[in-house]
């Protein structure tokens, strides 16, 4: 489960706040990071994967399988993995990621878990 906002009776999101793994590199350079093999579930953006003042993000995200217990945003709409850019994002493996309660692999779209929010 993504991380809650302390003291504040769970926040906005209750549960959903936060994210399981949040990607953003506005330190450093990410390089050689592998994200395999877990169960990430119940955020408000279960991966959240951003970009800053350093080059594209640049990583692997393959073999875990995901929950349906996204925060509802409304109408359904859901981020299991929002991605900020997908020009500066250099994802490989992400349609290896499949859902945990059918073993579906994930699609891009509003509640099929891989969000886009910009080219």
């Amino acid at each position: 489960m993504g991380s809650v906002v302390a003291g504040d009776r769970l926040g906005q999101y209750g549960t959903h706040g936060g994210s399981a793994l949040i990607v953003n590199h506005n330190v450093a350079k990410i390089a050689n990071l592998v994200v395999d093999d877990n169960w990430p579930d119940n955020g408000q953006n279960t991966v959240c994967i951003q970009y800053d003042k350093y080059a594209n993000v640049v990583f692997a995200l393959q073999n875990n399988y995901f929950g349906r217990n996204q925060y509802d945003l409304g109408n359904g709409n859901k981020y299991a993995i929002r991605v900020y850019s997908a020009s500066r994002s250099k994802i490989t493996r992400l349609w290896t990621n499949r859902w945990e309660d059918n073993n579906q692999p994930m699609t891009e779209g509003r509640d099929t878990g891989v969000r886009f929010m910009a080219v």
